[in-house]
């Protein structure tokens, strides 16, 4: 009788974690939509994220992470990998940002993410459980941004424009009309060191403040009718997209990627 009373309560205790873990979940997905669809808003809104986003989603991102930890009594071994993964995302966002790739709201994003997913969701589809989740949410959100460049192409083709690679990167319009929405285009120009004057350049990310206010003054007083800009879709958005996407339905494209590259 006793082994039955034994067995029952050990069944008892995993359905209590199952059911656990299920809730938290439950509340880092409805965390992570609320904070990258506003972080997504912002910076299609007026190109920054305020701080207070990641003060108000940081905390939150860590009482769920002690929550699990303390309560839903799983193995070590499973909160090592945890925190393993959150390292990794940290060191991917702070390396980023350093090399130019992101922005400093994409970088504070990913390292939040990295708390909030520490690990794939008990509810995901199909996860790749090598893989951290944060990193495989980069691959897919890169790759989806990578679908930017044929749609662009084949705009500028049907309109003419078959200069390359600017008709991959951007778009062609009228100056004025550019300037007065300067807030949502990135400029495909830079200011020469040796002349102080325009000059083309292949840009994939946002210039810092100060140079971009000085490209854009330069722009206005320039004799051009046309020039060439990019709708700098911010990378928030695609994060925000890819991060749902392997949430519900784990990983899409690493696995297929490595089966390619690995045979």
């Amino acid at each position: 009788m006793s082994s039955y009373f034994a067995f029952f309560l050990k069944l008892m205790v995993f359905t209590m974690n199952a059911q656990l873990s299920t809730i938290i979940d439950i509340a880092r997905a409805f965390t992570v939509s609320l904070m990258l669809s506003y972080a997504a808003y912002q910076d299609i809104k007026v190109r920054r994220v305020t701080n207070k986003v990641w003060m108000v989603f940081a905390p939150i991102a860590i009482v769920l992470l002690t929550a699990e930890i303390v309560f839903s009594n799983i193995e070590r071994y499973a909160i090592m990998l945890m925190l393993i993964n959150i390292v990794m995302g940290f060191i991917v966002a702070f390396a980023a940002f350093y090399l130019g790739i992101l922005g400093g709201a994409d970088a504070k994003a990913i390292m939040i993410l990295s708390v909030l997913v520490p690990r794939w969701p008990v509810y995901t589809m199909n996860p790749l459980e090598v893989m951290p989740p944060i990193l495989d949410a980069l691959i897919t959100s890169a790759v989806i941004a990578l679908i930017y460049f044929p749609i662009i192409f084949v705009y500028n083709l049907l309109r003419g424009d078959t200069e390359l690679p600017l008709g991959l990167l951007g778009i062609k319009m009228c100056k004025d009309q550019a300037v007065k929405r300067k807030t949502y285009y990135i400029p495909l120009y830079k200011l020469s060191k040796d002349t102080g004057k325009l000059e083309l350049r292949i840009r994939l990310t946002l210039p810092p403040e100060d140079e971009l206010e000085g490209i854009w003054r330069a722009i206005e007083s320039s004799d051009m009718d046309e020039i060439w800009v990019s709708p700098g879709i911010p990378f928030m958005v695609y994060l925000f997209i890819g991060t749902v996407i392997i949430m519900v339905f784990g990983d899409v494209f690493l696995r297929f990627l490595l089966g390619v590259f690995l045979r």
